[in-house]
C-alpha cells in the first residue's frame, strides 16, 4: 500500500510539473505575436518598407531591454500589395491562424478601411502608422492612425494659397482612391470657402505615368495654382509633365512629396514646390528624436522620416498597453484613447476623445534641390 501510495504521489508531483512548465511556456516566455498587414510590395512598396525599418527597430530594443513582462514581441508580417483583397486575405490569416489580438497596418486607407469591418467584428485591434483618410477617426474603438487625418494637410495648403501666395484659381490633380480622395475634397472645400475658384479637378490612376492628357485641360482651365493630390511617383511625374508643358503655375503637394525619388524622377522641375506635412525634424526637436534619429542613422545609414518614427513609436505604445493591461486587444482600446502628449520618436503624440491624433502640420518646398522648411 505504501509502494503504490508512493508510486502515485510521484506520478501526480511529475504531472503537476509537467503542467506548470506549459503554462510557464504560453505566458511566461513564448513570444507574444503582433500580426502586420503593409505594403511590402508593389506601387506603395516605399512606405510600408519604411513602416517595417521603425517596427523593427524598436522590437530590437524592447526585446533586448527584457521584452514585455518577460516575453519578446514577434511581429508576423504579411504584404497587401497596396491591394483591399489582398489585405483582406492577409489580415484573415494573422487572426485565424496566427492568432493575433493586435494588427499593425495598413499602409494604404483604402486598405486599412477594408480590413476595419473585420477587426471590429472579431475584436483584433487595427493601428495603422500612416493611413490619413479621414473617415478613420471614430470609426471603431479598435482602429486608430498615427497619421493626422487629409483635413488638416490640405486646408492648411489652401490657407497657405490664399493666404500667403494669394492664389485665386485652383486645379487638382488626384489620385483614383481614398486617399486622393481625401485630399483632394477637403482642399477644395477649403479653397472654396476662403473665395478661390476650382477650376478643374481631375483623377488618375494609381502608378499612373503620363499626364500628356490632362496638360491640355489644364492649360484651359488656366489655373494659377496645382494641387497634385497623391503619392509620390506620380507627384513627380506630374510635376515633370507640366514643367515641360511650359506651365509655370505653383506647384503644391501633400506629404508624399517629401521622398528623395521624387526629386531623382522630377529633377529640377520640383524646385520650388510647396507641400504641407506634419512636423517632423530631429535636428531641431527634443532628445528623445534626437536619439531616435542617431540610432536610426547607425542602423540603416540613412536619414529617417516621420513614416519610420510613427512606426516605432507605435510598437512602443502596444508594448506600453501590453504590460499595463494584459496582451489581448482590449490593452489598446483602454490605452491609446488616454495617449496624451507623448514625447517620442515623431514628437508630441496626442489622441483626441473623438480617436483622432493631433499633430502639428508644418508647410516646406523644394529649394537648391533639398526639402526644407518654407520660409
Amino acid at each position: 500500500m505504501k509502494k503504490g501510495y508512493v508510486y502515485l504521489l510521484l506520478i501526480g508531483i511529475a504531472l503537476s510539473v509537467l503542467v506548470w512548465s506549459c503554462r510557464r511556456e504560453q505566458g511566461g516566455t513564448q513570444a507574444i505575436k503582433v500580426g502586420s498587414v503593409l505594403s511590402l510590395t508593389g506601387d506603395l512598396a516605399e512606405y510600408g518598407t519604411r513602416c517595417r525599418e521603425g517596427i523593427d527597430m524598436a522590437v530590437d530594443e524592447i526585446n533586448a531591454a527584457g521584452g514585455v513582462n518577460g516575453r519578446p514581441l514577434q511581429i508576423v508580417y504579411e504584404d497587401d500589395k497596396g491591394v483591399a483583397t489582398e489585405g483582406v486575405a492577409a489580415f484573415n490569416k494573422l487572426t485565424s491562424v496566427d492568432k493575433v489580438p493586435v494588427v499593425i497596418g495598413a499602409v494604404s486607407s483604402s486598405v486599412t478601411l477594408a480590413l476595419e469591418p473585420i477587426a471590429t467584428r472579431e475584436r483584433i485591434f487595427l493601428f495603422s502608422p500612416v493611413s490619413s483618410s479621414p473617415k478613420i477617426p471614430g470609426r471603431s474603438k479598435y482602429l486608430y492612425t498615427m497619421w493626422p487625418p487629409d483635413t488638416l494637410e490640405a486646408r492648411a495648403l489652401a490657407e497657405f494659397a490664399k493666404q500667403q501666395l494669394k492664389k485665386s484659381r485652383v486645379a487638382i490633380l488626384y489620385v483614383d482612391g481614398e486617399y486622393g480622395l481625401g485630399l483632394m475634397e477637403q482642399f477644395r472645400n477649403r479653397a472654396q470657402e476662403l473665395g478661390m475658384q476650382v477650376v478643374s479637378t481631375e483623377a488618375y490612376p494609381l502608378n499612373n505615368k503620363d499626364f500628356r492628357v490632362v496638360i491640355p485641360k489644364l492649360k484651359q482651365a488656366d489655373p494659377d495654382v496645382i494641387f497634385l493630390a497623391g503619392y509620390h511617383k506620380e507627384m513627380a511625374f506630374a510635376t515633370k509633365a507640366i514643367r515641360e508643358a511650359g506651365m509655370d503655375q505653383q506647384i503644391l503637394g501633400n506629404t508624399d512629396y517629401e521622398v528623395d525619388e521624387l526629386l531623382q524622377i522630377a529633377g529640377r522641375a520640383a524646385e520650388g514646390a510647396v507641400y504641407a506635412t506634419p512636423r517632423f525634424n530631429p535636428d531641431q526637436g527634443g532628445t528623445i528624436q534626437k536619439q531616435f534619429a542617431a540610432k536610426f542613422k547607425e542602423r540603416y545609414h540613412k536619414e529617417p522620416s516621420l513614416f519610420q518614427a510613427n512606426a516605432y513609436d507605435l510598437v512602443y505604445f502596444i508594448a506600453t498597453a501590453f504590460k499595463a493591461n494584459g496582451v489581448n486587444a482590449d490593452a489598446l482600446v483602454k490605452y491609446v484613447p488616454t495617449i496624451r502628449d507623448h514625447d517620442g520618436a515623431s514628437g508630441r503624440t496626442s489622441f483626441t476623445e473623438g480617436g483622432e491624433v493631433v499633430k502639428d502640420i508644418t508647410i516646406k518646398t523644394v529649394r537648391d534641390g533639398r526639402f526644407t522648411e518654407w520660409k
